[in-house]
């Protein structure tokens, strides 16, 4: 009895699922044993009745649809092809944003490619351009600009911190090796008045008296050079609002950059395939522009670039650790390794990947590999097995982007 009572509430809970499964299943031998296409036609609308009528999946899941059945069963072609393209992309880069998984590819990235400034920047443009080859440039951009901007406050923070404490330090070993008074201090034109509290003795100092945090004189009546200047500044001082100008820059540009190395980057490449399809599609000198033909043009290109990019970033404002004749103060040093070890406690505290992760990245994986193999320009890839220019890649976008929408937010095997 409980085994039945086990299996009721299985189907209580995961009915949906079960529709949405086994229903193409069960209408199968529709489009087999009558293979026309008016037995195909029948058999998808049928199947989108069933998901009407049930409401298995969201109405606006499941008049998506259409758009990914009929080009597969050679029924009718994707007119709009260069709207679905961008509209199941878009749905696939948003839900990778709704789980955080560019936020774990980020700080993995970050925490593994070094602490130093030259090295955090690679890391960081080279996530932003990756995230920008499959989402919108703007959205990799605002994606990324949080994280620029803490890296450069945890540096700067932290280094400020170590100054304080050595500057602290010195005047702990100052203490104990010099007579230390404590005054309350008066202010004159010609010298300094120092009143002790115990005593309310005056005392007249010169130049060689410090005032430190506490409102405590240091009197140094032996060697005028011991004295701590509590206002010195290193002599390569790193200008960290500049700095932070450069991760933001390196941010927007590597976003542009990554945009252009994809089919799917940016709107503008869509624009130019619609161009070639609609004008170049016929004729002796006919061509077809494909995810993989593009992605073989642009990727090179967008490598080089975003290699210079950052050279030319590097020299204009942060020539000191790009020349290697340069010595790099030891504070900043000390804050780089800082950073480094926060990335990846950060890193660690997102836990192992959850279910949602697990799908998103299998998901985003099967459709990168689906749109490179589909057809190799020289060499037929998987779509011939279909009707010839039917299947194209907005349909693999549409399939691949609808089914984030209706799969189980958590392991229903669990």
């Amino acid at each position: 009895m409980t085994i039945i009572s086990d299996k009721i509430k299985l189907i209580k809970y995961r009915w949906r699922l079960l529709i949405i499964f086994l229903t193409p299943l069960i209408l199968l031998p529709l489009p087999l044993i009558v293979n026309t296409t008016q037995a195909r036609c029948a058999y998808i609308v049928l199947l989108l009745t069933v998901y009407w009528v049930s409401e298995a999946m969201p109405y606006a899941v499941t008049s998506i649809l259409p758009l990914f059945f009929f080009p597969l069963a050679g029924i009718i072609r994707s007119d709009e092809e260069i709207t679905t393209l961008f509209v199941g992309s878009m749905m696939l880069a948003h839900a990778m944003e709704h789980v955080h998984l560019h936020r774990r590819l980020g700080l993995f990235v970050l925490s593994i490619v070094g602490s130093s400034i030259k090295w955090s920047m690679a890391g960081l443009m080279g996530v932003t351009a990756f995230l920008s080859m499959w989402i919108n440039n703007s959205a990799a951009t605002s994606i990324m600009i949080p994280a620029a901007i803490a890296i450069i406050d945890e540096l700067q923070n932290h280094q400020q911190e170590t100054q304080e404490k050595s500057v602290t330090d010195k005047i702990q070993d100052h203490r104990q090796s010099k007579e230390i008074l404590p005054l309350e201090c008066e202010i004159s034109t010609d010298l300094q008045t120092c009143i002790e509290d115990s005593t309310k003795e005056i005392l007249k100092i010169q130049d060689n008296v410090i005032i430190d945090l506490n409102r405590q004189v240091i009197h140094d009546q032996y060697d005028r050079s011991s004295n701590i200047e509590l206002n010195s500044t290193p002599t390569n001082h790193v200008d960290y609002r500049q700095l932070k100008t450069a991760y933001l820059i390196a941010v927007a540009y590597s976003a542009a950059i990554g945009g252009l190395s994809t089919l799917v980057g940016t709107g503008p490449n869509i624009f130019v395939k619609g161009f070639a399809d609609e004008n170049y599609s016929k004729g002796s000198h006919a061509f077809e522009i494909s995810f993989t033909n593009f992605l073989l043009f642009a990727l090179p290109i967008g490598i080089i670039m975003l290699i210079i990019c950052w050279l030319w970033l590097q020299l204009l404002y942060n020539h000191r650790e790009l020349l290697p004749w340069i010595k790099v103060d030891k504070n900043i040093l000390e804050s780089q390794k800082h950073l480094k070890s926060v990335l990846k406690k950060q890193y660690e505290e997102l836990g192992s990947l959850s279910w949602r992760e697990y799908i998103i990245a299998i998901l985003f994986f099967i459709m990168v590999i689906l749109w490179v193999t589909r057809d190799f320009s020289s060499y037929p890839g998987w779509a011939i097995i279909f009707r010839k220019d039917y299947v194209t890649d907005a349909t693999i976008a549409i399939f691949i982007g609808t089914l984030p929408l209706f799969l189980p937010n958590k392991n229903p095997f669990s």
